[in-house]
């Protein structure tokens, strides 16, 4: 049986992200991005 996972990594101006599918032959990453925010406050 295969089963996905979905990985998020949340930092101060960005948002990662990643699809793996495990089964019993392994790990196989489907999909994965990232998105860069603006600052959302000035100094």
């Amino acid at each position: 049986m295969k089963e996905r996972i979905l990985g998020i990594d949340t930092g101060t101006n960005s948002l990662g992200w990643a699809i793996v599918e495990k089964s019993e032959e392994g790990c196989q990453l489907l999909e994965k991005g990232t998105n860069i925010f603006a600052e959302g406050v000035k100094k």
